[in-house]
């Protein structure tokens, strides 16, 4: 069970939650949303902090059995590629994972156009391939 105010919810059941009312229901969606927006750089940089201070020791520190392999080198990579000073709040991780195959340079240049023209990440990927090419 996870509480989030007064709003508890039964993680592996959606229909666990129970809630006052609809204005609840709206506080704990944009709490989930931000959390899924915002969990794969939380992910990241928490992974280079490990390794940074840790070493192999930090690995300990991994719910490996709720997150796979695959997806913590990615998260973990994409933030390491992508400074913060490059990262745009109004884009989303997937857009940063395709600028993040580009030098630190244009990273920022092309983010900012991405949200400027409003495409979505495939469109970026398709226009960074271009590019690149």
């Amino acid at each position: 069970m996870t509480e989030f105010g007064d709003i508890q919810l039964d993680t592996c059941r959606p229909q666990g939650a129970r809630v006052a009312d609809l204005e609840d229901i709206e506080k704990a969606m944009t709490w989930a949303a931000l959390t899924a927006r915002h969990a794969p750089w939380w992910i990241g940089d928490l992974l280079i902090e490990l390794d940074r201070r840790f070493g192999d020791k930090g690995a300990q520190a991994i719910p490996s059995d709720l997150l796979s392999l695959d997806y913590l080198e990615r998260v973990k990579g994409v933030a390491q590629k992508v400074p913060y000073e490059n990262r745009r709040d109004d884009l989303s991780w997937t857009h940063h994972q395709q600028a993040s195959r580009l030098p630190r340079s244009m990273q920022k240049e092309w983010l900012d156009r991405a949200a400027a023209e409003g495409g979505n990440s495939n469109q970026l990927r398709m226009a960074i391939s271009r590019f690149l090419n």
